[in-house]
Formats: C-alpha cells, structure tokens, sequence
C-alpha cells in the first residue's frame, strides 16, 4: 500500500488557507473541506439538527436549509454559544473527516484538509503535517470585504472566536505568510510539497 501523508491546512479567515487548498487540488492532490463537512453534518445528520433547534430554536433552519444570518448573530456574539455549536457539531465532523481521509490513504501521496479550526478543535493529531497561513490583519479584513458581504464588525467578532496567529505558529510543520500575490503564495506552496514529496519517498 502507498503511503499517504495527512496534511492540514488552517488559518484565521481571510488568511488564504482556501486559496492554498484549491491550489494543491488543482495540482491533482484530494482536499477535504472540514467547513462543507459540517454544513453537511448540520443538514443531513437528524440529531445534530434537533440538538441545533433545541439550542437554538426552530430559527435555525429555513426551508430545510441553514439559516447563516441567524446563527452568526447568535453564535459569534456569545463564547458560550460558540462552545455550545461546537460541542455539537465537531465531533461528527471529525468523524466524517477521519471516514474521508482514510477512504483515500493508499490511493495517493498525500491527502489534504482545509479547516480553520484544527487547533481550537483538538484535530491536530490525525495529521503528519499541518501547513499554516498567515496574513496582515488589516489585509485580510480587507479580502472578506471584497469577498462577503459583511461588515468590518463582523469580522472582527468571527476572528474573535479564532485562535490568534501567534497561538498556532509554535505547533504548526509550516508557516505561509500571504501578504503578497497569488503567485508569490503559490511558490510557497510549490516548495513545501517539493519537502514534503522528499519526506514522502
């Protein structure tokens, strides 16, 4: 069987960790997007959704569908809130992540997760390395502008709610600083897997 190194990549939002996971799947390399997973999670899984509501309310869900506006105002205003959404969806998350990742281990090379929260949710350690994204506050307050609209407000409470850079950077195999073009983001990311395709052989 080929051995199939696990690879996370995280980062505070507007960092450019979904950036680095398109680049690597456009190079032919499967990413597994941990935020898809729990939107999935959230909608399919029937006791996630009746402990959701039963937290939440009946508000929660629209159509079936997520109601985002509703939660983000609920959920990133208040810690305990925060903690609470999480203790219900990141364990079956994880759980669907791990099925994923081991669905692909010895069939490639590598397999990649993209998700902001591996830390904060105790995933680190089902990965042999974990890639790390940083940026400029300032710059990355200015990519979620032209990317979401939402306000400077919020995302200050949603990086709020994230570890700060400084707090990853010590456990973290390697650090891309995205303050610069794509391009100079993407040679970055070309030279890692040049180490990790060494590590690999």
């Amino acid at each position: 069987m080929k051995k199939s190194l696990k690879i996370g990549i995280t980062g505070g939002i507007g960092s450019g960790k979904t950036m680095v996971a398109k680049y690597v799947e456009s190079l032919g390399h499967p990413v597994i997007y941990a935020d898809e997973i729990a939107k999935q999670v959230m909608i399919e899984d029937g006791n996630v959704r009746e402990r959701i509501v039963e937290a939440f309310g009946e508000e929660s869900y629209l159509n079936g569908e997520l109601n985002k506006e509703y939660l983000s105002e609920n959920i990133f205003t208040n810690q305990d809130n925060l903690k609470l959404m999480n203790s219900i969806v990141h364990p079956p998350t994880m759980k669907r992540i791990k099925d994923l990742i081991y669905e692909k281990v010895g069939q490639t090379n590598f397999v990649f997760v993209e998700a902001a929260l591996i830390y904060e949710a105790k995933f680190q350690h089902i990965f042999d390395y974990i890639i790390l994204t940083v940026a400029e506050e300032n710059l990355k307050i200015k990519r979620l502008l032209q990317r979401e609209d939402t306000s400077v407000e919020e995302i200050i409470k949603k990086m709020k709610s994230q570890w700060q850079d400084s707090a990853k950077q010590d456990k973290a195999d390697f650090i891309v600083t995205n303050n610069s073009t794509e391009e100079e983001l993407y040679k970055k990311i070309d030279f890692i897997l040049s180490v990790l395709e060494k590590v690999n052989k």
